[in-house]
């Protein structure tokens, strides 16, 4: 009979965004908390340590229904469920090609450098899913 392993905290933290995490329902979500949602629904789908991880594709539905949520609650014109996974899936795509080579680079000062940047951009810029980009609020859109 296989023994079953239990995952620690530290198995389930991510190098870049840290401990996975719900979306705080007052605030719209950052890159950092979006993604922090995405691991943590990642986690939740996978029931045992020896079956594969969920498609990316299931996890970033569940998330864009979270994070498109919030953004009705504000009372803010979004754009289309289509359009919102795949911007989650753009950026989960971006995140996985940046943590690609973590262990061979885990020591590299330039990599680590680059982690960190990441991390700082993905923590100030907001998950943008507003159907309306204008620059002037003064002339309303059409």
């Amino acid at each position: 009979m296989a023994e079953k392993t239990l995952k620690t905290r530290k198995a389930t933290r991510c190098t870049i965004f840290g401990d996975p995490a719900e979306m705080r329902s007052t605030v719209l979500p950052k890159y950092a908390d979006m993604m922090k949602v995405y691991l943590l629904i990642q986690h939740q789908m996978k029931p045992t340590s020896t079956s594969k991880d969920p498609a990316v594709a299931e996890v970033a539905d569940k998330v864009a229904k979270k994070i498109e949520q919030l953004w009705l609650k504000a009372s803010i014109p979004i754009i289309s469920h289509k359009r919102v996974v795949e911007k989650i899936r753009l950026y989960h795509d971006k995140y996985r090609n940046i943590l690609k080579p973590f262990k061979s680079r885990q020591h590299d000062e330039s990599y680590l450098l680059k982690l960190q940047a990441f991390n700082d951009e993905a923590s100030t810029k907001l998950f943008d899913i507003a159907a309306c980009k204008c620059l002037d609020v003064s002339h309303l859109c059409k």
